[in-house]
C-alpha cells in the first residue's frame, strides 16, 4: 500500500490534479445542469408566460451559470491548502456567488427588455439546482484532496 507521502507525491505531480481542471469540471456539470434546465423549462415557460419569457428563462438560468463559474475558482485554487483555507475558500465561493447572482439579477430586472416573474422564478430554481450541483462537485474536490480515509 501507498504511503500518505507517495500518494501526495503522486497528486502534486499527476497533471488531472492541477486547480484549472478542478475548475473545468465543477464548469461542466454546471453548464449540463443549466442546459438541462433550459430545456426541460422550455415548453411550460412557453405556454404559461408566453414567448417573451423565454427570454426570462435564459437570462436567469444565465445569470446563476455565471456565478456558478465564477465562485468555482476559489475552490479550485483552494483545493491543496490546509482545512482552514479551504474552509475559508468555500465561504469565500458562497458569498461571491450570491453577490454575483443579485447585482446581475437587479441588472436585469431593472432593465426593461425581460419580463420580471419568469426572471426571478427561472433566477431562484436555477440557482437552487446550481447550487446543489456546486456543493456535490465541492465535496468531492474535499474527499479527493484528503483521500478516501477520511
Amino acid at each position: 500500500m501507498f504511503t500518505r507521502e507517495a500518494l501526495e507525491t503522486r497528486r502534486i505531480l499527476d497533471p488531472m490534479s492541477r486547480p484549472i481542471v478542478d475548475w473545468l469540471r465543477i464548469v461542466a456539470a454546471a453548464s449540463g445542469v443549466a442546459a438541462l434546465l433550459t430545456l426541460l423549462g422550455w415548453i411550460p415557460t412557453r405556454r404559461l408566460a408566453g414567448d417573451a419569457a423565454l427570454g426570462s428563462m435564459f437570462t436567469g438560468v444565465g445569470i446563476c451559470l455565471f456565478a456558478t463559474v465564477i465562485a468555482a475558482a476559489p475552490v479550485a485554487l483552494g483545493r491543496a491548502k490546509s482545512p482552514g483555507e479551504r474552509m475559508t475558500s468555500m465561504l469565500t465561493a458562497m458569498a461571491l456567488r450570491m453577490f454575483v447572482t443579485l447585482s446581475l439579477f437587479a441588472v436585469a430586472a431593472l432593465g426593461a427588455w425581460v419580463p420580471r416573474g419568469p426572471l426571478a422564478a427561472w433566477t431562484g430554481l436555477s440557482y437552487l439546482c446550481l447550487l446543489a450541483v456546486e456543493t456535490t462537485a465541492f465535496l468531492k474536490l474535499i474527499r479527493a484532496r484528503d483521500g478516501p480515509d477520511s
